[in-house]
């Protein structure tokens, strides 16, 4: 059964989002144009429905007239009318499931709508999102995760865009994708809350891939469901530095304080608890290439982390910040430690650990990278629940 509802909360999201506008602007110096919708995030509810719980969040996410939708109603709707027996929600699936159980206003349809240029599509996702003011279901990409070798998509809910220029105005062609605000259903496991996760261009373009299944129609383009523009451009973003000087723990903390005033990002609700929290020992991330640091910052003295931001290891520079149900964040020495006793060594000659994050989907994430214990010269890896996992990080 379909429920209407009406978000009574908006208003709130409309003054966080101005605040948070000036505050961006006033950073770039330049004026932006926005989009931030109210979204509730929602976890998947099995291992291969993160389409399901993008398809939920969005359809929850309607500025009027948005529906709530059970996750087995989502995933029994996709695979009816899904064209590709290879994925689980392809593209065609979560935009007949959307269009049928909560249609949007007359005059609109969704659509499935691919290009093999990022830069072209995300232009697509900008201009869609600032014409009609509706969420995006957006294809991360296509590789597998979940530990689910035959899983080989996630999808994402994105909520909101923000550019330096408008790009429904005409002449205005080419923008600058400054930051994208997504709703991510699928961390790792099942169980794993969702992220709310605030990331700049740079980090959007590092994440987005184009669809790898041999035999599909969309094999080499990149994919969301929008509504077609009118308009066609490119939305651009400069590449992250990956390699350099690595600041010390203490600089990135000094830096994500810095960007939490620069951007006001405690004016956001997912983050709001930033007023008050403190960071806690950051976490190197890569070091010897892509390297970032997770600045995790504690819920109420407990100890426990439900928001963190990431910083490049090299320059400082913002990349995203993200809120989940809150962890605890384990350190190098307890990583070791809880090694030893997986392994059943009671006194090592040599051991170090590092944190590696491997964009294969498999066994980590951006927020809860894996770590790279080696004792004695032999080499395993831990995910962040301290599990030892069967190969090794790619």
């Amino acid at each position: 059964m379909i429920n209407k509802t009406i978000k009574n909360s908006a208003w709130r999201l409309v003054l966080a989002l101005g605040t948070l506008l000036i505050a961006l602007s006033s950073a770039s110096a330049d004026p932006l144009t926005s989009v931030m919708l109210n979204v509730p995030d929602r976890s998947e509810e099995a291992l291969t429905w993160c389409g399901p719980a993008t398809a939920q969040m969005i359809m929850e996410g309607y500025p009027s007239g948005s529906c709530a939708v059970l996750q087995e109603d989502a995933w029994a709707a996709i695979q009816t009318y899904k064209t590709e027996a290879l994925w689980d929600t392809d593209p065609v699936g979560m935009k007949e499931a959307i269009q049928h159980l909560c249609p949007p206003p007359a005059g609109h349809n969704w659509v499935a709508f691919s290009n093999s240029n990022a830069q072209s599509l995300m232009y697509s996702v900008a201009y869609w999102m600032n014409k009609n003011k509706y969420p995006v279901a957006g294809l991360l990409s296509t590789a597998p995760h979940n530990a689910l070798p035959g899983h080989g998509e996630h999808w994402v809910a994105i909520r909101g865009i923000i550019t330096d220029k408008d790009p429904t105005i005409p002449g205005n062609n080419s923008v600058d994708l400054k930051f994208v605000w997504f709703n991510d259903p699928s961390p790792e496991n099942l169980g794993d809350s969702s992220i709310e996760r605030l990331v700049t261009g740079s980090v959007w373009y590092g994440e987005f891939q184009p669809v790898n299944k041999a035999g599909s129609v969309y094999n080499g383009k990149y994919v969301a469901v929008i509504e077609p523009p009118r308009l066609r451009g490119v939305a651009i973003a400069p590449k992250e530095v990956l390699t350099g000087r690595i600041i010390t723990p203490e600089e990135a903390v000094k830096h994500a304080s810095e960007w939490i005033e620069t951007f006001k990002l405690y004016d956001l609700k997912p983050y709001e608890n930033l007023r008050r929290a403190k960071a806690l020992k950051p976490l190197l991330v890569n070091r010897a290439r892509g390297g970032y640091y997770i600045i995790p910052y504690e819920e109420e003295r407990s100890r426990l982390a439900g928001t963190a931001i990431l910083v490049n290891a090299y320059t400082g520079n913002f990349q995203e910040i993200g809120a989940f149900k809150p962890v605890s964040y384990v350190s190098k020495e307890e990583i070791i430690g809880n090694t030893l006793r997986q392994l059943n060594i009671e006194k090592a000659k040599t051991a170090d650990a590092e944190l590696v994050y491997t964009k294969s989907g498999k066994s980590d994430h951006r927020y809860f990278p894996s770590w790279k214990v080696t004792i004695n010269k032999k080499t395993v890896n831990i995910d962040h629940r301290g599990t030892i996992l069967p190969e090794p990080l790619k």
